[in-house]
């Protein structure tokens, strides 16, 4: 049995979805490659696939790929591009279509952390939930997918991160901490410890300096 790389993976399920006349962002083919991969393979994968003419990349928000000229089908071009480049804002349309992309403002957060993007009174729902995106995208636009039942996929990659899922459950605020931070913090707390430490050995020579003078030097 052939051993697949990660490369050859991503190759494969980029293919696919040009050949379907699929676009795809970077979270999107990430999630559907069985195994982990990093975002640098992920765009040294797909460039490689845009300079052969299998993709063509679309400097839309969020960055998409689509048909190259390579794959064979008239949606190739301008049809495409204006199909994933400009989602309807959710004050624009009736009601959402499950897989449609669109644009809404995230309204709040809820107590599990979740990004809520709020809908107009005419539909037939509240909010559409977006899962645990980045807290700074509280009050600011996003482009997302709608999924079933409410949920929806947030397509705006800064808002996102490696791994994203909106049924992911996990509350993020503003991505992992830098190292300079972290070593602020540690560099900050040492010297409470060793303050903590000199203190204490003071206070048991204390203590015995006054035991020898009621007993006498042992």
């Amino acid at each position: 049995m052939s051993n697949y790389t990660r490369r050859d993976r991503i190759w494969n399920q980029a293919l696919k979805k040009a050949l379907a006349d699929e676009s795809f962002s970077l979270n999107q083919i990430q999630r559907d490659v069985s195994e982990p991969v990093s975002s640098h393979i992920l765009k040294d994968t797909l460039s490689s696939m845009v300079d052969q003419g299998w993709l063509s990349k679309e400097q839309s928000e969020p960055v998409v790929w689509v048909p190259g000229s390579q794959i064979p089908g008239e949606k190739n071009g301008e049809e495409i591009h204006e199909q994933h480049t400009s989602p309807k804002k959710v004050t624009e349309v009736t009601s959402l279509v499950e897989g449609k992309e669109y644009v809404g403002v995230v309204d709040r957060f809820s107590t599990s952390g979740n990004a809520n993007v709020r809908l107009p009174e005419h539909m037939d729902r509240t909010f559409v939930n977006l899962g645990p995106i980045y807290e700074s995208s509280e009050g600011e636009s996003v482009v997302f997918r709608f999924l079933e039942t409410g949920w929806g996929e947030c397509l705006t990659e800064k808002y996102t991160y490696d791994g994203y899922s909106p049924r992911d459950g996990m509350k993020h605020s503003e991505g992992p901490a830098s190292s300079s931070s972290q070593t602020s913090s540690t560099s900050n707390s040492s010297p409470h410890r060793s303050h903590s430490n000199h203190s204490s050995n003071n206070s048991f020579t204390e203590l015995n300096n006054r035991n020898d003078l009621i007993n006498g030097p042992m």
